[in-house]
């Protein structure tokens, strides 16, 4: 499998530097034992959902719905958050059942992770 590091082709690498949310990023990339998808799958769906990418991720999620857990789905949703992806949020939430009211382990929401990185046009998306 590959791995977040050197051995990650650069194209992969040079996105995931870009991404707005490591943390989140990080966290997706690094369970694929939780999920039964392969960590290159889990990456490119979170480098999809990050770049606002939604054929790309229509087309991962259409061949890899059975192994999202609510906690991966949550977790995207963050990542679409932070990185501004507005039109991700709606397929997220109704089609995959990703949880707009999640919360963090420091209680922080989604709405909350949007201001705090900017993302002007997410808030008043979830806003509305």
């Amino acid at each position: 499998p590959v791995i977040l590091g050197p051995s990650m082709p650069d194209s992969m690498l040079e996105d995931a530097k870009q991404a707005d949310d490591l943390q989140a990023f990080n966290y997706c990339v690094s369970s694929p034992s939780k999920t039964g998808w392969t960590d290159a799958k889990i990456k490119e769906a979170t480098i999809a959902v990050s770049k606002g990418r939604e054929a790309h991720f229509r087309m991962l999620a259409k061949e890899g719905k059975a192994y999202f857990t609510q906690d991966l789905v949550d977790k995207w949703l963050r990542v679409a958050a932070t990185a501004g992806a507005v039109m991700m949020l709606p397929r997220l939430i109704s089609e995959h059942d990703a949880n707009a009211n999640w919360k963090d382990e420091k209680g922080r929401s989604i709405l909350h992770h949007a201001v705090r990185a900017r993302q002007h046009a997410v808030v008043e998306e979830l806003l509305n």
